[in-house]
Parts: C-alpha cells; structure tokens; sequence
C-alpha cells in the first residue's frame, strides 16, 4: 500500500475510533441541532458548520470531532448539558465521551454558541440596547426652575438608576447562560464581535442571507 494511501486509512480507523469511543448518551439526543453520534460525515451534511471556522483557525484540527464534542457540550438540548452544569467537568465529560483530542478554537466556540443559542444572544443584544438608552436618560443635567421640579427629575433619576441596575443583572445572568461561566470564552466573544446594534444587525443580516 502506498505510504499516502496508509496514512490515509490510518486517518480513517483513528477517527472512526473517536467518534466511537462513547455511547453513554446515543439516541437521546433528538432534540440537539445536530446528533453528535451520527456515523456519517458529519459536515457535509451539516454545510452549515463550515462557516463557523473563520480563516484564522488552526487546521491541524479535527471538525469533524470537534463539532460533536462542542454539540455534547454546549446544545442547550444536549442531554449533557442537562445533567453537569460545572462547564470544566462538562468540556472534561464530552472530550472522552466523543474522544476530542489536543487543542480547540476559542472563535470557532463563540461561533458555535451564536450557532445553537441565537435568541439567548438577540435577548442578550435588547438588554445591553436598553442598559444603554436608559444610561442616557440618567446622563441628562437637572432640569427645572422650582425646587418640586428638581425634586421630580431626581426621583426620576433614582428610579431609572434602579431599572439600570435590574437590567444589569439580567445581562450578567444572560451572558452566564450564554458562555456557560467560562471567562476565556466570553472575553474572546466580546473582543471579537460586541454586543452593539450595528453587529447584531449585521448578524442577523447574515443569517437571512444564509437561509
């Protein structure tokens, strides 16, 4: 045989080897965008992931099983998910179950996660809008010529710092969810794509295109 086609073969038999190196949830998983279980390839049938590899990414790594791992990890609807909320135990868990070996992307995963979490992301994208608008409104100078008329617009003032630190929470609670409290992940995120209205626009936008 010659040395390519070896090499070759030997590729096949290591990922047939990985992706079969776990069962323990197989066939419940009906409900994920993807079963991280299928026997096929898994990218073609799925073309949709290949764009969540940016041009910088590593290719010495192998989508093939790094998508399933990411999709046991990370699916909202991964039964994983559901039973090992610690995400270092998770990512722990899914790297042998699918048998993810060496390095990953950190912008593939914020790829993913905008992937299979899309409105947690928009919830995300209409909070940090109204964080903003209602900072505005605070930032506006006192305004009024009679001591009621001041006392009214610092009432005012009071009541939305209150509804800014509501909305604050409800962002941090979010983005918990939606990064599943690894800070790595979140920062890479935020650096490459922040949350502003011309980004999520753009990425809805994207999204329309691709359907």
């Amino acid at each position: 045989m010659p040395a390519s086609s070896q090499d070759s073969w030997q590729k096949t038999i290591k990922m047939a080897k990985q992706r079969n190196s776990g069962n323990r949830w197989e066939g419940k998983c009906k409900k994920m965008q993807f079963d991280p279980y299928y026997k096929g390839e898994l990218m073609n049938l799925f073309k949709e992931l290949k764009t969540l590899i940016p041009k910088t990414a590593s290719s010495s790594i192998d989508y093939e099983v790094y998508f399933r791992y990411l999709a046991l990890c990370f699916d909202p609807n991964s039964p994983l998910v559901a039973e090992v909320e610690e995400l270092k135990r998770r990512r722990d868990i899914a790297r042998k179950e699918i048998g993810f070996i060496g390095e990953g992307d950190l912008l593939v995963e914020w790829n993913f996660l905008k992937f299979t979490r899309s409105r947690l992301w928009q919830l995300i994208f209409v909070n940090e809008c109204l964080f903003d608008s209602t900072a505005e409104q605070l930032l506006q100078p006192l305004d009024g010529s009679t001591e009621e008329e001041k006392l009214k617009c610092a009432e005012k003032q009071a009541k939305l710092r209150k509804e800014m630190s509501l909305i604050y929470a409800e962002i941090t609670s979010l983005r918990r969810q939606m990064f599943s409290g690894d800070d790595e992940l979140e920062a890479v995120a935020t650096k490459s794509m922040p949350v502003n209205a011309e980004s999520m626009s753009n990425y809805l936008k994207s999204g329309r295109d691709e359907d």
